[in-house]
């Protein structure tokens, strides 16, 4: 029996204005297995395309990276130092609470989840639960049981970066939303203990 979703406080979800306003998201540890430096790497090209290219490039979104320190990271904060330009546009969150958390699924567009490996992948039910679709590996196991993802090979960088440009550039993200929002309904922990009665009987 599937777990309870996890449920934010509902007052911490605010609104944003403008798509153009807001942010892609990433959540989880610093761990190498996240491989967020193929993140930091997709927005130096990004920023690198738009310098060079700036009537038909935009500049790359914010990307939010929300999550703990890894005595493992080092390739991450050196990434980001051989990426200035694109560090201007990566802000880091090592701490933040239940609603801080939910502020920031508040904020984005889409989550993304670029790991090369993953135990299930809780962030993609709480993007879920938060309103927002996500672009996750086939490495993360929650992927193949959520709806409203898009899911690439893992390490495939090039499949990424596609997901991630078409998706900020169109409207896909709005339209799952749309879509969550009108089908989606979190499970309760009152939903669980009903399965787990119905098997019981």
């Amino acid at each position: 029996v599937p777990p309870a979703d996890p449920l934010f406080p509902r007052t911490s979800l605010r609104a944003v204005a403008q798509p153009s306003d807001r942010v892609v998201l990433a959540v989880g540890t610093l761990h190498p297995r996240k491989n967020l430096v193929a993140l930091v790497q997709i927005w130096a090209q990004w920023m690198q395309r738009s310098e060079e290219d700036p009537n038909n490039v935009k500049q790359p979104p914010r990307l939010v990276i929300a999550g703990r320190r890894h005595p493992q990271d080092a390739a991450l904060f050196d990434a980001l130092a051989a990426h200035p330009r694109a560090r201007s546009c990566i802000s880091l969150i090592h701490t933040a609470d239940d609603a801080q958390l939910a502020e920031l699924y508040s904020a984005a567009r889409f989550l993304v989840m670029p790991s090369l490996a993953e135990g299930w992948g809780m962030p993609v039910r709480e993007a879920l639960v938060a309103g927002i679709p996500s672009i996750v590996t086939d490495a993360v196991p929650a992927a193949h049981s959520t709806p409203y993802v898009k899911i690439v090979p893992a390490g495939d960088e090039a499949a990424l970066s596609a997901a991630i440009h078409t998706w900020w550039n169109g409207a896909e993200p709005e339209r799952l939303s749309a879509e969550i929002r009108q089908h989606f309904t979190p499970r309760t922990w009152a939903d669980v203990s009903r399965e787990i009665e119905a098997l019981l009987v």
